[in-house]
């Protein structure tokens, strides 16, 4: 499923299988209504996404571009953007990159990874599990990756 959040406040399903309803403009509320997806989005100051249940891909892009994807399916990802701009892979098997500085962009790379990354004051970024290799590359653009794996 794929949102965007401009002045329409607009929100589409990407593929099939899937139910949408637009419930409320105020709250910029949306939710998948059959099986095989649940996905819901409460939009008002803290910009919350959040997957419930894995085997799911969503990609997220606001107005402000607070975007964060789920590259490919089997992943749970839950991204919360507020002052902190919390972005945390929910379960294992994943890798993920996280780029902050105007866009706040969260993408997950390829499996058999878990990040952590959480971006506030002290601009934080921890590798979750062994078998890891974390790099702090850059404290402008506050970007994280995971090397390779079998690291720790």
């Amino acid at each position: 499923m794929e949102w965007v959040s401009s002045k329409q406040h607009y929100c589409k399903v990407m593929s099939p299988y899937r139910v949408m309803e637009w419930v409320s403009s105020k709250q910029h509320y949306c939710k998948v209504m059959s099986p095989y997806r649940v996905m819901e989005w409460v939009s008002s100051k803290q910009h919350y996404c959040k997957v419930m249940s894995p085997y799911r891909v969503m990609e997220w892009v606001s107005s402000k571009q607070h975007c964060c994807k789920v590259m490919s399916p089997y992943r749970v990802m839950e991204w919360v953007s507020s002052k902190q701009h919390y972005c945390k892979v929910m379960s294992p098997y994943r890798v993920m990159e996280w780029v902050s500085s105007k866009q706040h962009y969260c993408k997950v790379m390829s499996p058999y990874r878990v990040m952590e990354w959480v971006s506030s004051k002290q601009h934080y970024c921890k590798v979750m599990s062994p078998y890891r290799v974390m790099e702090w590359v850059s404290s402008k653009q506050h970007y994280c990756k995971v090397m390779s794996p079998y690291r720790v």
